[in-house]
């Protein structure tokens, strides 16, 4: 696989390690990096350390033009693409990773008079964060689909085969450099009191108590920035924060390995579908 750097502005979009009209010079921005806080100690060497958080981040590109066809149309489309306006997402993309970050662009610049023509843009990112740009959702409740039978005239047509997961623990190896929120979305196809989603790694739960109906769907986020669970009933959302048990937490995933189980007493795994949603959160690429 081939290397690529491909900025979108959900419009237009261009790879920048493999465009007929502008070579790359220079990327910088796409380190680890952190804002530490310490405080000096009187009268003793070094200091004391009071935590730290991680910046926004801030991509800075540098190319040049090919003396190819016409400059003015090149330079055009650049500004469509890095425009002010709209969001931009950047890619990067080796053999081995395949992330995304999202920001704006805070600057593009190509002075007329350079020559070889030039350009510069910045890309500020509010999340400082590459993310991988798929991963897989974990399915912590449920029937896991395995098969249908399809074919017209068959009896079995559309039954579905698969495999129970009631009450089972995941082991879930998250690889990501940080902490990263969760997304769960438990849909109902049964009567149900309550339940429980525990995270023995970070020895925190979250449970909820309630009458719930045949056919809720209840969605509860961790993420940072974005915390609330929400009650889908005939087809209008709510808040379920109500339903929200008082020793829940809004654990979160940490790097490495992280048990976790969902349960509900009396809950048959043919009544519920339980998926987890998460983000693989990279520092530097």
């Amino acid at each position: 696989m081939e290397h690529k750097l491909i900025i979108s502005n959900g419009r237009e979009s261009i790879d920048l390690y493999d465009d007929k009209y502008i070579m790359i010079s220079n990327v910088s921005g796409v380190g680890a990096e952190r804002n530490i806080n310490i405080t000096e100690l009187s009268g003793r060497p070094g200091g004391k350390y009071n935590g730290g958080h991680e910046p926004a981040r801030v991509i800075s590109i540098a190319a040049k033009f090919k003396q190819l066809g016409d400059m003015s149309a090149q330079k055009k489309r650049i500004y469509s693409i890095f425009r002010t306006d709209m969001p931009l997402t950047i890619r990067y993309v080796t053999p081995s990773i395949d992330v995304i970050a999202e920001g704006y662009c805070s600057k593009c610049d190509m002075p007329p008079n350079n020559y070889p023509l030039v350009m510069s843009a910045e890309v500020v990112c509010a999340d400082p964060y590459f993310k991988e740009r798929f991963v897989e959702p974990i399915q912590l409740f449920g029937v896991s689909k395995l098969f249908y039978f399809t074919a017209e005239g068959i009896s079995l047509n559309a039954v579905c085969f698969g495999n129970t997961s009631r009450a089972r623990l995941v082991h879930l190896d998250y690889k990501g450099h940080t902490k990263t929120g969760v997304v769960i979305k438990a849909a109902l196809s049964a009567p149900c009191g309550g339940f429980r989603i525990d995270n023995f790694t970070a020895s925190a739960h979250i449970s909820l108590s309630g009458e719930f109906l045949e056919g809720d769907i209840i969605e509860i986020s961790t993420e940072d920035g974005r915390k609330y669970i929400n009650l889908t009933r005939g087809g209008k959302t709510v808040s379920g924060l109500k339903y929200m048990d008082i020793d829940s937490e809004f654990w979160q995933l940490t790097p490495g390995n992280n048990d976790i189980k969902f349960s509900a007493s009396g809950l048959d795994a043919a009544a519920a579908q339980v998926m987890l949603y998460y983000d693989v959160k990279v520092g530097g690429v």
